[in-house]
């Protein structure tokens, strides 16, 4: 009984996912139809994407329906305020570090991509400069430079 219960409750809920992959999302603009359209034909590919705009625009909004639609939905979706984090350890602290890499450093650390696997992850950077071009430099090469 119990197993049937879980895979019923797994078959709604992959249901709910296919019916709903924008049910956070309102709004009849072309504008916005536009970007749902962008949305449908990439999430599939497995590609980068890039999410621009202005504050309280529905940025992670449209990361999390791309999330839902991509390969990557049974994986974690993880946020990174990057403007949390103080300016310099933001590679540290999302990859880890060696012992005594850096004041404070006291033991190994492993951290981000070399823990979590497959994820989504929404960096959100505000207006830090430094981490909008750590993170530029990141995506554009695929790794860090540790």
């Amino acid at each position: 009984m119990r197993d049937r219960l879980a895979q019923e409750k797994l078959y709604l809920e992959n249901e709910i996912r296919t019916e709903l992959n924008f049910e956070e999302i309102i709004g009849e603009s072309a504008e916005l139809r536009a970007v749902l359209g962008a949305c449908s034909t990439v999430a599939p590919s497995g590609s980068t994407v890039l999410i621009l705009g202005e504050t309280g625009t529905g940025k992670e909004l449209i990361a999390r329906a791309l999330h839902r639609m991509s390969k990557r939905k049974g994986a974690n979706f993880i946020k990174v305020n990057c403007a949390a984090i103080p300016t310099g350890l933001l590679e540290s602290e999302l990859f880890g570090h060696e012992k005594g890499a850096f004041t404070g450093a006291v033991s190994k650390k492993f951290r981000g991509s070399k823990v979590v696997g497959p994820a989504t992850t929404v960096f959100s950077v505000g207006a830090d400069i430094s981490a909008t071009a750590f993170l530029s430099s990141f995506i554009g090469h695929g790794c860090s430079s540790q």
